[in-house]
């Protein structure tokens, strides 16, 4: 499955980034090396530069006639951390050979490479955009050839927008919001959206620039009369129409015992009905906690927060909410349980250090993502009540998860004691090598195969031009069956052929 990523209130925090000057040094095409740079904040004086040591990433791009492109822009947003709350940029511009060089500093890279978003853009007016991962390269891992960038043409699928009168509706600004890369579905950066968002015109039509329709997933639409509402339009064609839906102001505030609590927090609201579209919106509460967004959609509403890490409280939010025309939304802080948890081998019981693993309670996405200490070990504050957690990055090679632990909720008190949760355990996993091929026999190529036992899929694997793969499956247990995905996104269950050699069949 594509991971989506954003909007959210972690998503969305920008920090200022440091202005990299070029180094004076001839280096040949193929990153990843580690070279000395040079930095400068923006309080420095021009003749003061910093020297850091910065990942070197090179390479061309072109179009798909293989014809170099001048002129492109290129950036590498680097997002990460603990909560994906950082977010550098590296940027760049091709020569007229279609090249490009940039300098990432290593103390970007803050921990494990999977912490962070390194998804590199390419842009172009006139071409799709392109993009390509670089997570490799940042962990100091060379490679011999350039990398290479290729820039499809540019679709242009184009919609038609109505208000929720089924009226057209004119000059309301449209973007696309999430685009498939090798990674998932990915918020487009805002240094290429400037460019790329467009109006719709009198009878409400636009067109979308420098995109593959294919690789569309969600539409930003926003209006003043509508407020900011998203379509997923993955599986419609261009030349669909998008109605948006009625919207409402809201007022709200946050209320708890003690008034510090409640001023300067973030919250992310979304509202989703029987049409398949969102209402969004973002605010910060105000010194006495009250908030106003002038329209968002109605419909169901769900609510995430950004509460300082100090804060022992929680926000507590009704288990269904619809947006309130009439009323203000209040949403109150309460006492958090403190609860404490273990990540351990289960072959010999001794700790994972550094695994993120996330303790969720409460509604909707309420949780906490935290790292395991040096006793594999970890933290967290929550609401009384049903919490589950579940490890979602092992550091260490040959460890697993195994079972659907969000489906293992514990009743946590309400107590100013430490509560703590059961052990997770992580067992070894073993390799299983195989093949994937169609009816005739004919191997498929760039497939992704896995493994599923329960609710649980594991082994994720993409096949090579042999149609060969090599899943990583946990041991102790045996999978139910073996499913497929295309590039093309068609999913479908296998039958096991032969076992040795393992050869996969796609049904």
């Amino acid at each position: 499955m594509l991971r989506t990523y954003g909007p959210s209130v972690q998503s969305v925090l920008v920090l200022r980034a440091f202005v990299l000057a070029l180094t004076m040094f001839p280096i040949a095409p193929g990153t990843g090396d580690v070279r000395t740079c040079y930095s400068q904040s923006p309080e420095q004086p021009a003749e003061e530069l910093n020297a850091i040591e910065c990942h070197i990433l090179d390479g061309y791009v072109t179009d798909s006639n293989g014809n170099n492109v001048a002129d492109a822009t290129v950036l590498l947003p680097v997002i990460g951390g603990v909560a994906q709350t950082k977010r550098k940029v590296a940027r760049g511009t091709t020569n007229s050979d279609g090249y490009y060089r940039l300098e990432v500093p290593k103390q970007w890279i803050e921990g494990p490479i999977w912490r962070y978003g390194t998804t590199l853009w390419v842009y172009k007016p006139g071409l799709a955009i392109g993009t390509t991962g670089v997570s490799k390269l940042l962990t100091g891992k060379t490679v011999s050839s350039p990398n290479k960038v290729i820039l499809p043409p540019d679709s242009r699928p184009t919609y038609r927008i109505l208000d929720d009168g089924g009226n057209p509706s004119g000059d309301i600004t449209v973007e696309p919001q999430h685009y498939r890369t090798a990674m998932g579905y990915e918020l487009v950066p805002t240094e290429i959206l400037k460019h790329i968002a467009t109006k719709t015109s009198d009878s409400g039509e636009v067109t979308i620039r420098a995109v593959e329709e294919e690789k569309l997933f969600r539409l930003r639409v926003e209006s003043i009369n509508h407020g900011v509402q998203v379509f997923r339009v993955d599986g419609i064609r261009s030349g669909a129409e998008l109605r948006l839906r009625e919207s409402t102001p809201l007022k709200g505030r946050v209320v708890g015992a003690d008034p510090s609590w409640v001023s300067g927090i973030r919250l992310h609201l979304s509202t989703r009905s029987s049409a398949d579209s969102e209402g969004h919106a973002e605010v910060t509460t105000d010194a006495e906690g009250s908030f106003e967004i002038t329209n968002i959609a109605t419909g169901k509403l769900r609510i995430e927060e950004s509460l300082s890490p100090k804060l022992t409280v929680r926000l507590r939010f009704p288990e269904r909410m619809a947006v309130p025309s009439d009323q203000v939304l209040e949403l109150e802080l309460v006492p958090a349980t403190k609860v404490r948890g273990r990540v351990v081998r289960k072959q010999d019981r001794t700790p994972v250090v550094g695994a993120d693993v996330s303790v969720r309670y409460g509604q909707f996405r309420q949780g906490e993502q935290v790292i395991t200490d040096e006793g594999g070990r970890f933290e967290a504050h929550v609401l009384p009540g049903k919490v589950y957690q579940q490890v979602i990055a092992i550091p260490i090679p040959g460890l697993s998860s195994v079972g659907a632990s969000w489906e293992n909720r514990f009743e946590v008190p309400a107590t100013k004691e430490i509560f703590e949760l059961p052990t997770i355990e992580l067992v070894e996993t073993y390799k299983l090598p195989g093949q994937l091929v169609d009816e005739s026999g004919n191997p498929l190529s760039n497939y992704r195969v896995w493994g599923v036992q329960g609710n649980r899929r594991y082994g994720f694997a993409t096949t090579d031009e042999q149609g060969e793969f090599e899943m990583k499956l946990p041991g102790g247990i045996e999978m139910q069956k073996f499913r497929y995905a295309s590039r093309d996104r068609e999913m479908g269950d296998t039958t096991v052929v032969t076992t040795e050699p393992f050869q996969l069949r796609a049904e």
